[in-house]
């Protein structure tokens, strides 16, 4: 069985999207290059109601930011969210 790498990425705004799109594209590509799949665990928005264009599963939407920071099995936290005061105090979390 191949490794696997959690990751939790926290925005889902254009560039959030277009990452999430880019990399399921890139998946088995990944997969056979590295040996690692890539999972994505958790997601951080900051509205769930908005309609959402990335191919996910909205199951992993969060607005909770402690969903992520206290999730031991996330290895990587991917930060795509636009301006500066959200993302600098979840940063001080960790």
């Amino acid at each position: 069985m191949k490794n696997s790498i959690n990751i939790a990425i926290l925005g889902l705004g254009n560039i959030g999207t277009e990452f999430v799109n880019a990399l399921n594209l890139q998946t088995n590509s990944i997969e056979n290059s590295f040996g690692y799949k890539i999972n994505i665990k958790k997601i951080l928005i900051s509205n769930k109601s908005k309609k959402r264009t990335a191919n996910i599963d909205h199951n992993i939407l969060t607005t909770n930011p402690n969903e992520i920071f206290e999730d031991k099995s996330i290895n990587v936290v991917v930060e795509l969210m636009g301006g500066t005061s959200p993302s600098y105090s979840y940063d001080q979390c960790n």
